[in-house]
C-alpha cells in the first residue's frame, strides 16, 4: 500500500490509501496475515 503513494506520505495521504484499499474487494486472510508480517 505505501508504494502507491504519488509522494511523501502524510496522515492524509494514509488515510486515502487506505479508504481506497478498503473500497475494493476483501483480501484473503493470508495476505493480509503477511501484511502484518513485514
Amino acid at each position: 500500500m505505501v508504494n502507491e503513494a504519488s509522494g511523501p506520505i502524510n496522515f492524509t495521504m494514509l488515510l486515502t490509501l487506505f479508504g481506497n484499499r478498503m473500497s475494493g474487494s476483501v483480501d484473503d486472510d493470508e495476505v493480509v496475515i503477511n501484511a502484518f508480517k513485514s
